[in-house]
């Protein structure tokens, strides 16, 4: 689930020209780049029903070290729209966040949220048993 949250994440940037960088990797050897950290947090189940509380940091590497200002307040507008409308992953889970917070140190734009995904647990162990009746009307016999 977590590799399908960093990936509709990236789809819901949309912006195919910078590259995902591995979360391994210090600096970027090409800029601009993203990074996309993804951490559950905390976790609960109540019947068959699991929620899990997740928190996101999504890094922006600014492409010019000396003059990144202005890319990084328009990198902030452009995440905002493109992050709080929404999006869809591929299981078909619908995630809405709610609020970002940004954070900037000189050409590093660092974007933080946090999300709740709700997953039903089907249980077999609780399922009743149903069995097939099979009833052939002509071997009945009837009291009159």
């Amino acid at each position: 689930m977590l590799k399908e949250l960093v990936r509709g994440i990236y789809k819901a940037i949309d912006m195919k020209d910078i590259e995902l960088l591995a979360n391994d990797l210090e600096e970027p050897k090409e800029r601009p780049a993203f990074k996309i950290f993804i951490k559950p947090a905390y976790s609960r189940q109540n019947g068959n029903v699991r929620w899990t509380d997740i928190d996101i940091m999504i890094l922006y590497y600014c492409k010019d070290y000396s003059d990144y200002y202005i890319e990084l307040y328009e990198m902030e507008e452009e995440l905002t729209d493109r992050l709080m409308a929404g999006f869809r992953l591929e299981n078909g889970i619908y995630v809405e966040l709610d609020e970002l917070e940004f954070e900037s140190d000189r050409d590093l734009l660092a974007v933080y949220t946090a999300v709740r995904i709700d997953t039903y647990i089907d249980s077999d162990e609780d399922a009743e048993l149903m069995y097939e009746l099979g009833l052939d009307v002509n071997k009945v016999k009837r009291s009159v």
